[in-house]
């Protein structure tokens, strides 16, 4: 990242990241760059502590389970007592329910879906619950920017067949237009980005296996044919949570290499 590309657009804001690799590390040096004061929530210490060494400036973090009420309640709880205020979160705490079994409709297991559920969509939930709770509690509102997935909105018969993250994704998705609907009046905005394959630490098997970039090839054509990467939603989010949003919300925004129309 360049100079030119600081603009200073966060300056001032005290803005919250769920998750610490892939998007959510690419966003948080945005942010920091941008001005803004970091608050991040991820599972593993470990993962924190290697975020904040790589943005090299003020960032407050907690080690929690997003899954967890109690965790996340506390976690934003120090948010609180750290800045007092909360301006924006970006929800990308997630992940592929591969590992736990998701799949096709048919073979999906009720524990894989809760498990991949509770992953991708309770988090979503727990932690925009929490962040505006702070935010009607100032008069500047905020702004709330979930991750959601193309996977929800334009799936492709016979790949990227995993329904619980679909599920999930689609979940968030609701979650976006009624908060838009409901917290308007609070100066609370809510918006969603949308990507398509992008190169994260989840995308590593799906990155390099040729049928997959076949379809992405057929279906990106604006990236070029290939992946996106992490800081392509990173710039989208720091739009989404700065004031030159203002007037957003509602808004399923697909940073998709032109998936959604292909």
């Amino acid at each position: 990242m360049t100079e030119s590309n600081v603009n200073g657009r966060l300056a001032g804001k005290v803005c919250g990241i769920t998750g610490a690799t892939g998007i959510a590390e690419a966003a948080a040096q945005r942010f920091a760059a941008e001005g803004a004061r970091l608050f991040v929530v991820a599972l593993l210490e470990e993962d924190c502590v290697a975020l904040a060494e790589k943005i090299g400036s003020a960032v407050t973090w907690v080690a929690a389970d997003l899954t967890d009420e109690v965790a996340t309640e506390r976690a934003f709880g120090k948010c609180v007592d750290t800045y007092g205020r909360l301006d924006a979160l970006l929800a990308c705490a997630g992940g592929s329910g591969r590992p736990f079994g998701d799949g096709p409709l048919h073979s999906t297991s009720l524990q894989s879906w809760n498990t991949t559920v509770a992953l991708n969509l309770n988090t979503a939930f727990l932690s925009s619950r929490e962040a505006v709770k702070i935010m009607l509690d100032q008069p500047s509102g905020g702004s709330i920017v979930y991750v959601s997935s193309v996977a929800a909105t334009n799936p492709v018969a016979g790949a990227f067949n995993t329904l619980a993250y679909a599920a999930a994704k689609g979940g968030i998705n609701s979650l976006t237009l009624n908060g838009a609907c409901q917290y308007g009046a609070a100066g609370i905005r809510f918006n969603a980005i949308l990507p398509a394959l992008t190169l994260t630490p989840m995308s590593k098997r799906a990155a390099s296996d040729p049928d997959t970039l076949d379809i992405v090839k057929a279906r990106m054509p604006v990236s070029g044919g290939g992946p996106l990467s992490a800081d392509d939603h990173a710039q989208a989010a720091v739009f989404l949570c700065s004031d030159e949003s203002k007037h957003i919300t509602g808004q399923l925004i697909r940073v998709d290499g032109g998936w959604g129309v292909n």
